[in-house]
């Protein structure tokens, strides 16, 4: 699983193994080490839970990706597309959230 985040949007885009661990396990998580210690590490993961769309939630060094189960099935499909959404911050600016399959990888 990949994440690319860019201002005001964030991209987490899945190969087939990352699509079939998130139907199995409903969910996935990732961690960058910056150095030794939990306080140097960046976790983000990906999460089948909430309504349609997707959500997200940073605390804590954590950025946690809700979609609902309906949107995760649409990622197993032959032709799915994958999932967009806005949520508002209450910043300003909404966040553009992106979950998609990556039909190469």
């Amino acid at each position: 699983m990949k994440l690319k985040i860019h201002e005001g949007a964030l991209r987490l885009r899945l190969d087939g193994d990352d699509v079939a661990l998130l139907v199995r396990e409903r969910r996935i998580e990732r961690i960058v080490r910056f150095g030794p210690g939990a306080e140097a590490r960046f976790v983000y993961s990906l999460e089948i839970a909430g309504e349609a769309g997707a959500s997200a939630v940073f605390s804590d060094g954590r950025l946690r990706v809700r979609i609902a189960s309906d949107d995760a099935e649409r990622l197993t499909a032959e032709d799915g597309e994958g999932i967009r959404s806005r949520q508002d911050t209450g910043a300003g600016q909404p966040l553009e959230i992106v979950v998609e399959k990556d039909l190469l990888g």
